[in-house]
């Protein structure tokens, strides 16, 4: 029998401090009486940034999952009835507000708002808390003023566990010297359930210890923590000997401990936790004063953990002290190599404890893979722990660096989240969400949680939102959802309406980066290579305002917008001669095909001139319907002869699934498989290699978690049957 729960309240009070700062941090204890003869508790949380709680000592979970501004989802955690001691309860608070505009994360303003349901008589009742019940702490051990770990998310973590109380969460805590908190006015908050799985976590230990290394036990850094990273990268390390490395791991195999005596050199050690996860380190350290430097990382580099890639500043330093005690970072990460460096003070300092908390969505795949092909089994393998650990309470692009939500990747992991996982829910939220972050232009920012200025426009995206309307309308059969969204797909098709040029194409600047304020990003992404963010060792992608990619994927959308519109029964506004696809795709192959080369061009140049020659065009140019399927068989009969000599720009992880299509419509089926083999075997072939990359190259500039890059997953299941 389902259950009625009482609604949000129409004025929830919202908590903070008195003072707001970026990168703040507070703690709040709620002491919560008279919770005699309850049958069932919960507790129901959010906050701008992110909270952590426990319920008198006893960890619950973290939050929240990120919603489109000015909406907060809603988190509800049940509660142990074993935790209320008398009657009483302590819940306690840890919230970070990022303070700052970053790609994962809506730039609101910072508050913590909360409240139990009980459940008494079988009926439940909502207990609010007020300001003399709750106490709170500020910023506590981690420093405010430090370096951001990338552009794209927050802080790294300088933490002195000389300034934080320990042990805060416990029931028996003195908390006379604590402030209380204030109310915040946040009547702009729209307080909504959450629409996604929570999130799953547990702790994993730290693994096997790969290296050891002598180190300098002093070692200054900037007071903000900047160039952390880079230095423990580049320190010196005297590599212990065999015998000593030995000796170290038994220690910490049969007693769980290292230590270093006071006055001498530190120790890096390299831990390696068998396969990438995605999680928090945490560690407890016994010292007077000693340092610890610690940083998860996704590779190692002649022989060592390499964590400065693409300048993230992923290192963090803790400082200890008499009282210091267990410690675990509030920021997440990807990694399957755990560098934590031990630095002695005066006094000696010992380890006694190094682990993750791992953290990802509470789902299971319900299709299954098995053969005898150990390749084969591998890619499918990889490919479901990608879609895994990169699936936190939304989908994430990474879970290293930006950690946001794309919508032209977002698409393709929600749908094989669906179908693999039987989990709808993410690509309804993602369809809500874009929606509702949608600019009065009638575009979306290409990450869609994202609340960077200016608004970043990738002109395909958009595009694909307008198609995965109708891709979810296929696949999900949820019509109502489709119909919410077509005054949605209108707009934006208006703004491409309004871009069309006399010879009927798309006219549109490919990459404007204006990062001033005021200014504008607007890029034509089709794919990585050309547009300077990563590095191939092939020719990228030609671009021009006039583009073969985007009239295609404008061919694309509006099909699928009219398709949507007939199920729905969807008046549309837009003019009848934007909407004539069969022109669009006759004024696209007279501009972009080649005839005597039996081929697509990815551009024409103002001289008039066709430019490019790339995997991408085909596929897009075959998926919109420009060439007939034996042109389109000619066409990548001929690109695939050449892919190898250096001339043809070759589709990255993230175009594949444009490709894989292209070859179903042209015939060639029967080779999609042995050409998945040959591109993710560049991965597979390391043993290392546990999740898939963000391009086949694997350089500096690549996340090595991409879930876009999961795409044989969805090739080898039961809804393609590839095998």
């Amino acid at each position: 029998m389902h259950e009625t729960l009482p609604d949000f309240p129409l004025n929830p009070i919202w908590f903070w401090a008195p003072i707001e700062h970026p990168n703040q941090i507070v703690l709040l204890r709620w002491n919560v009486t008279g919770l005699n003869d309850v049958e069932d508790l919960r507790i129901q949380v959010t906050a701008n940034t992110r909270y952590f709680v426990w319920s008198s000592g006893q960890y619950i979970s973290q939050g929240a999952c990120p919603s489109p501004w000015p909406e907060n989802a809603v988190d509800s955690h049940s509660i142990s009835l074993d935790t209320i001691v008398d009657g009483s309860l302590n819940l306690s608070f840890l919230a970070h507000w990022y303070g700052v505009r970053t790609q994962s994360h809506p730039l609101a303003r910072p508050g913590l708002w909360f409240q139990l349901q009980v459940k008494r008589s079988g009926s439940w009742e909502n207990i609010e808390p007020t300001i003399n019940e709750c106490k709170i702490c500020l910023q506590a051990g981690w420093q405010q003023s430090v370096f951001r770990r990338t552009w794209a998310t927050a802080w790294m973590e300088l933490f002195d566990s000389s300034k934080h109380p320990h042990d805060w969460m416990q029931n028996d805590f003195d908390d006379s010297d604590w402030q209380h908190p204030v109310v915040v006015e946040r009547d702009e908050i729209v307080l909504v359930p959450r629409q996604t799985p929570y999130l799953k976590e547990w702790l994993q230990p730290a693994g096997s210890i790969l290296t050891a290394a002598r180190v300098q036990a002093n070692a200054p850094m900037a007071e903000d923590g900047a160039g952390l990273t880079k230095m423990m990268d580049e320190e010196p390390w005297d590599m212990v000997s065999t015998e000593e490395l030995q000796c170290i791991r038994s220690q910490w195999e049969e007693k769980g401990t290292i230590e270093l005596n006071g006055n001498g050199s530190g120790l890096a050690l390299c831990f390696d936790l068998g396969r990438q996860y995605s999680g928090q380190p945490e560690f407890e350290i016994e010292t007077d004063d000693g340092i610890v430097d610690y940083y998860g990382a996704e590779l190692l580099e002649k022989g060592r953990p390499w964590g400065f890639r693409k300048n993230g500043e992923y290192g963090n330093r803790w400082l200890g002290s008499t009282n210091a005690g267990h410690f675990r970072t509030i920021n997440y990460n990807g990694f399957r190599y755990l560098l934590i460096v031990l630095r002695p003070g005066k006094s000696p300092i010992k380890l006694k404890h190094l682990a993750v908390w791992c953290r990802q969505a509470d789902i299971k795949p319900v299709q299954s893979f098995q053969s005898d092909d150990s390749e084969l089994q591998r890619i499918w393998d990889i490919s479901i722990h990608t879609l895994h650990i990169a699936t936190q309470d939304t989908p994430v692009d990474c879970p290293t660096r930006e950690q946001g939500l794309f919508i032209g990747d977002g698409v393709w992991n929600a749908l094989w989240l669906a179908k693999l996982f039987d989990e709808p829910s993410y690509f309804t939220q993602l369809l809500d969400t874009v929606a509702k972050t949608q600019y009065a232009n009638g575009l979306f920012p290409s990450a869609i949680f994202s609340s960077l200025e200016p608004p970043h426009f990738l002109l395909d995206f958009c595009l694909i939102f307008v198609w995965s309307v109708d891709v979810y309308r296929e696949q999900i059969g949820d019509l109502e959802t489709v119909k919410r969204m077509m005054p949605v797909a209108e707009r934006t098709l208006a703004w491409y309406q309004d871009k069309i040029a006399q010879d009927g194409l798309i006219h549109a600047e490919p990459k404007i980066t204006n990062m001033q304020p005021g200014g504008d990003f607007q890029v034509v992404f089709i794919d990585h290579p050309g547009v300077g963010w990563h590095w191939f060792p092939h020719p990228g992608i030609e671009r021009s305002t006039r583009q073969l990619g985007l009239n295609a994927y404008l061919a694309i959308a509006i099909d699928a917008f009219l398709t949507s519109a007939t199920a729905v029964d969807y008046k549309t506004q837009l003019k009848p001669e934007f909407l004539d696809t069969d022109t669009l795709r006759k004024n696209a192959k007279e501009a972009f095909w080649n005839p005597e080369l039996g081929r697509f061009a990815d551009c024409v140049d103002e001289n008039g001139e066709q430019k490019g020659w790339s995997e991408q065009s085909q596929a897009l140019g075959i998926v919109a319907g420009i060439v007939s399927p034996d042109e389109a068989k000619g066409a990548l009969t001929k690109t695939f002869a050449e892919r190898d000599n250096g001339e043809v720009c070759r589709c990255s992880p993230y175009s594949w699934i444009y490709l894989a299509q292209a070859m179903e419509i042209a015939g060639l089926r029967d080779q999609i498989l042995p050409l998945v083999r040959a591109d993710w075997s560049k991965m597979a072939k390391h043993e290392w290699t546990t999740t898939w990359w963000e391009t086949f190259e694997g350089t500096n500039d690549d996340s090595l978690c991409h879930p876009w890059s999961a795409l044989p997953a969805w090739l080898l299941s039961d809804e393609v049957k590839l095998a």
